[in-house]
């Protein structure tokens, strides 16, 4: 028995060896004149890997497979073949007009299926192919990159050439050149170029950037905020990889039509167009779109090496019209790849080409993006490499001379980019240009320059302008003036300060600031990385909510406040701050603070123990801060330092520590606060903003060191706070508060025929705060009665004349909702949103409302 079923499994591995080792081999030729047909795909159908393609000889040879054998060329009748053995085949195709008279055509829509699709079939393996040769699974990788990124005014017409204003500027109209690719007249106005280093570790997983040299020419350089429109620039049109699953664009990401798995081939459709010459290459094109035109995709070309290796060649992409991306009418991102050391698929160029216009009325722009990849090196990579910091030079000493960019450029400079210094020259040079300069910085900047020769910086700003007029409940009308001093007065030290005066409550206020910072700044102290000493004094009004406004208090845009309810406070306040970055994203910060607090308005500090209301309170404290969002870079304004993108995570934690006694404090007290804020892409689902902050204020302690809720009193959209919370009513002394937003990007709208058009985006979100009141702290509490340290919570009047307690103790066990409903993109700038307070409904309390803001997006 043993040896019969010993025979038997050896008569089995034989017969599956022999099976396996059977090949379908054979030759396609033209039907008619027996030419042989090269290119042919020969696979068998259900089977995903078994597509070939024939040889110059129209030869071809495949692994033998059950099912039947489908023999297809575009423009010849394709033949499935039922195949019984394995002997050599000689099949025919025939061409698809040979037998066709006069025909009529009728256009029939087909329905697309990615069963036995040999274009799907062909991407699986090159998606494959793909993995199989991703340089990021080597040890190490290092290697150059030269970078050109030009924006230029796009279309121009010849009657702006023959009259008007161009026809007084000789200077600019010389400078005016014909596109290669659009064949449209451009005038360029920005050059950016830079040189890098790039050095790649797999485990651990490190990688550093060193930019060897920089510069920049161009209208841009007459603009102290020519940083941050570069630097948005070089965000929104960044460095691109096809090869990536995900390709980040116009500050969106883009699911790529080579992405892993089955991501890619879920989103797009693919279709095998022609085999082709491409660089000397033989390959396949595959075109591309995506399922939904109005998703967030590319549609083009892929070209795929037409042999055994199923490996990507050259890709050209561009975004479908119907896509809904604001400001951009078209984009074209051409790819190259090669080989590295036979076994790596790298990319070796990129050319980006985008033609973009804000409105039908304004002139249209042109950006160019090229970056070159070479001198790709495998070998093992020191330590100390990814110790260093990612630029260990000041900005100022990436300036090269113009050898090394004539040495590092791979194409020369266009006419219209090699003149564009002599062309600014002659533009500054006449008489309205210094005015005219001056009153579109003092626009833009939101500052005033007191210097008008663009050629010498200026010392000192006045602004910010939008704060020099205003008023308020406590104030009345307000006037208000400041400014600050620059790095061409001294890169180390600054100063900023204002003073105002309110005709309301007839009292001077104002802030003054010093900071030193340890590294030399090109502009302003506030640029990354931040590494000051910083001492200020300010005597001002204000809530104890204004803390959670990401801008200045006195904006004229926030003078109307949905509250009606006046719990403010003067205050005297010292300073002394110590910030330091580093260059991985960490930011260590102490402070010690002393603060002396007068109630105003609505506000009363009134002990429990019934003693006499109190007419100031002084703290002084000391406060530790740690933050953390690795990736994170940034831009300057003269006002604030932004992030030019917000997909990092972030992690932030501070502890503060009040003494009694030291510089006159009046209290004790132990406070922690702590915060994560992470954002998820959904490609066509658009994001998911996520910010979870928490908090525990661990000491007995009066109600104005309680923990408050991120209160917006404001009709202006803020990110973080709660649109319908008012000032003081909510305290605890344990919280946790929860944002989500999430947009969609238009997913749901562009699906309605008549919304489609408006490109309207939705939004949707929820605030929550849950939190509790110790009986330590609860002033409402009949065990705190009498006490010295607390006070009665704030009050207001009832309809009956009585003082009630407006403040409210919330239940552990019911947290606070408010949900929002919103739609931004409205008119490709406005953003509203609907916002309803789910519980805590109380007679004076607003239930809804209605909030919104200007916001640029692409």
């Amino acid at each position: 028995m043993f040896k019969r079923f010993v025979i038997m499994l050896f008569l089995l591995v034989a017969a599956i060896h022999e099976t396996a080792a059977q090949q379908v081999s054979g030759s396609v030729r033209d039907a008619e004149t027996a030419r042989p047909l090269r290119d042919v795909l020969v696979y068998f159908s259900g089977n995903r890997q078994s597509l070939v393609l024939t040889d110059s000889l129209g030869r071809f040879a495949l692994p033998y497979r059950k099912g039947k054998l489908v023999v297809r060329l575009l423009g010849y009748q394709s033949q499935v073949l039922n195949i019984r053995n394995t002997d050599v085949l000689l099949v025919d195709l025939v061409p698809e007009s040979g037998n066709l008279q006069e025909v009529e055509v009728v256009v029939k829509r087909k329905k697309y299926s990615r069963r036995e699709n040999p274009a799907v079939e062909l991407m699986r393996r090159v998606i494959a192919a793909k993995q199989r040769t991703d340089p990021a699974r080597l040890p190490y990788l290092s290697y150059r990159k030269y970078e050109k990124l030009t924006t230029s005014l796009n279309d121009l017409s010849g009657k702006a050439l023959e009259g008007g204003f161009l026809q007084r500027l000789p200077s600019v109209k010389g400078n005016i050149e014909k596109h290669p690719l659009t064949g449209k007249l451009t005038l360029p106005l920005i050059l950016r170029e830079k040189v890098s280093q790039t050095f790649k570790r797999r485990y651990p997983s490190s990688e550093r950037t060193v930019v060897e040299g920089e510069r920049q020419e161009g209208v841009l350089d007459f603009m102290n905020s020519g940083e941050l429109l570069g630097g948005m620039m070089e965000d929104a049109f960044q460095d691109v990889n096809v090869m990536d699953n995900s390709v980040r664009l116009f500050q969106h990401p883009f699911l790529s039509p080579v992405s892993d798995g089955e991501m890619a081939i879920r989103f797009y459709r693919y279709f095998i167009v022609d085999t082709l010459d491409v660089d000397g290459q033989r390959c396949i094109q595959v075109d591309f779109l995506p399922n939904n035109p109005q998703d967030f995709g590319f549609s083009g070309s892929l070209y795929v090496l037409a042999d055994s290796s199923d490996l990507l060649h050259k890709a050209v992409l561009r975004v479908p019209a119907r896509s809904g991306i604001n400001y951009v009418d078209d984009l074209l991102l051409t790819q190259r790849f090669r080989s590295v050391a036979d076994s790596l698929r790298v990319l070796s160029s990129s050319e980006m080409l985008v033609q973009m216009s804000l409105t039908d009325w304004l002139a249209k722009v042109q950006v160019e993006r090229v970056a070159h990849y070479h001198q790709f090196r495998l070998e093992a990579l020191r330590e100390e490499v990814f110790l260093q910091p990612q630029n260990p030079v000041p900005k100022g000493t990436l300036r090269r001379e113009d050898d090394f960019w004539l040495a590092e450029r791979v194409d020369s400079l266009t006419c219209g980019e090699r003149g564009l210094h002599d062309m600014l020259s002659g533009m500054s040079s006449r008489r309205w240009f210094k005015p005219a300069l001056w009153v579109g910085k003092m626009l833009v900047e939101n500052y005033v320059e007191t210097s008008f020769d663009p050629n010498r910086p200026s010392l000192f700003d006045l602004g910010p302008i939008n704060t020099f007029v205003g008023s308020s409940r406590t104030e009345g009308f307000r006037l208000r003036v400041g400014g600050q001093t620059t790095a061409a007065l001294h890169p180390h030290w600054f100063a900023k300060g204002y003073v105002k005066y309110g005709f309301g409550d007839r009292r001077w206020k104002g802030m003054g600031e010093l900071v030193y910072s340890f590294n030399a700044k090109e502009r302003l102290p506030q640029e990354f990385p931040r590494r000051t000493l910083s001492f200020s004094y300010r005597s001002d009004v204000g809530s104890f909510t204004d803390r959670f406004m990401h801008t200045d208090v006195d904006n004229v845009f926030f003078l109307k406040q949905w509250s009606s309810r006046a719990y403010k406070q003067y205050y005297k306040r010292f300073l002394l701050a110590y910030d330091w970055e580093l260059d991985n994203g960490l930011r260590l910060g102490s402070q010690l603070r002393h603060e002396r607090s007068m109630p105003t308005g609505d506000l009363v500090y009134q002990p429990l123990n019934g003693a006499s209301p109190l007419g100031r309170l002084t703290y002084s404290e000391v406060s530790l801060h740690a933050e953390f969002q690795p990736g994170a870079t940034y831009v300057n304004t003269k006002q604030h330092r932004l992030l030019t993108n917000q997909d990092h995570p972030r992690f932030s934690l501070t502890h503060t520590m009040g003494f009694k006694g030291f510089l006159g404090g009046d209290f004790n007290y132990q406070h922690t606060e702590a915060g994560i804020y992470k954002r998820f892409w959904l490609y066509s689902w658009g994001k998911m903003n996520l910010q979870l902050n928490l908090g525990a204020q661990w000491s007995k302690v009066p109600f104005p060191l309680l923990c408050m809720p991120a209160s917006n009193l404001s009709y202006i959209v803020q990110n973080n706070t709660f649109s319908l919370v008012d000032n003081m009513e909510f305290l605890n002394d344990r919280y946790v508060s929860f944002f989500y937003r999430w947009d969609m990007n238009g997913k749901i709208f562009n699906r309605v025929p008549l919304l489609r058009r408006l490109k309207w985006r939705e939004v949707i979100g929820c605030n929550v705060l849950w939190g509790t009141l110790t009986d330590k702290n609860n002033a409402l509490s009949d065990k705190n009665g009498g006490d010295d340290l607390l006070f009665r919570f704030p009050c207001e009047r009832d309809a009956s004349g009585m003082d009630v307690p407006f403040t409210h103790v919330m239940n552990k066990r019911e947290p606070y909702v408010e949900l929002l409903a919103g739609v931004h993109n409205i008119f490709n700038i406005l953003r509203l949103e609907y916002v309803y307070r789910l519980n805590y409904h109380r007679q004076n309390v607003r239930h809804w409302g209605v909030r919104g803001s200007l916001q640029l997006t692409f």
